[in-house]
């Protein structure tokens, strides 16, 4: 990806959903340009090659839970960040209008960013929501998501909204490939079972994240019972598991308290 492609993808996804009682008085981004504000005018009819995604990508973006990446394009192929998809999970979470709170910014402390960043708001109510930990530099921002860590993100925003604990066992149904069950272990414990080929059941912190979205059907893997655990998101996958979460959760109630207050 060229420096131009990823300034536009990243300027105008932040511009999308970048609200100016988030931005006010923002200084410059420590890990992107950051807009100076206002309304969302993402454009969801998009021009570029997006097929057979294209559903997904332009759903996504009518919901709010993901903009374009450029006036008409939808950038499919281009891999998902964690900045960016900190927007997605909240608006997943706590609704498509949620938008947090300015005092929000302030509320957690990530060594790679400040307060006065344009998504900090986003990314602290990810953190007090219980959504994200960070990672070990701080939050990380401008770092790809991974298919293994976008299945932590989503099972916990499923679960919450569900009231329903991410069992270490159960069952995957492919429609295609049949049923297969799973059991996580912890490492050195016997009987850990994946029905995917490619993950492991034992010590795998990542396990029973990755069977439960499969088994809510968010997702079927890359192929052939396999998940690509390290492989990253591109933008057209986030559509298709965004938009399967929320026809899921879809009808149950969303939070009534917001720890970022």
């Amino acid at each position: 990806m060229t420096t131009h492609r990823r300034f536009l993808t990243v300027r105008s996804f932040l511009s999308a959903v970048c609200f100016a009682v988030l931005v006010a008085g923002a200084a410059a981004a420590q890990t992107a340009p950051c807009p100076e504000g206002g309304a969302p005018t993402a454009v969801c009819t998009f021009v570029d090659d997006a097929w057979p995604y294209d559903v997904f990508l332009e759903q996504a973006c009518t919901r709010s839970l993901m903009a374009g990446c450029g006036d008409e394009y939808a950038c499919p192929g281009e891999a998902v960040l964690r900045e960016d998809m900190a927007v997605s999970l909240e608006r997943l979470y706590r609704g498509h209008t949620f938008n947090p709170s300015a005092a929000c910014a302030s509320q957690c402390t990530f060594a790679d960013f400040k307060a006065s960043y344009c998504l900090a708001g986003w990314i602290c109510q990810l953190f007090k929501d219980g959504i994200t930990a960070g990672c070990a530099a701080g939050y990380c921002g401008p770092e790809a998501v991974r298919r293994e860590q976008m299945a932590v993100f989503l099972s916990i925003v499923i679960s919450k909204r569900l009231g329903q604990p991410i069992p270490s066992a159960g069952e995957v149904c492919l429609s295609s490939l049949g049923c297969k069950p799973y059991t996580c272990v912890d490492q050195g414990q016997p009987g850990g079972v994946s029905a995917f080929t490619d993950v492991s059941a034992t010590g795998n912190g990542y396990c029973k994240f990755i069977h439960y979205i499969a088994a809510k059907g968010i997702t079927s893997g890359c192929g052939d019972w396999q998940f690509c655990p390290s492989a990253t998101i591109a933008r057209q996958e986030m559509a298709v598991f965004l938009i399967a979460s929320d026809n899921l959760i879809a009808g149950t109630p969303l939070p009534t308290t917001n720890p970022c207050q």
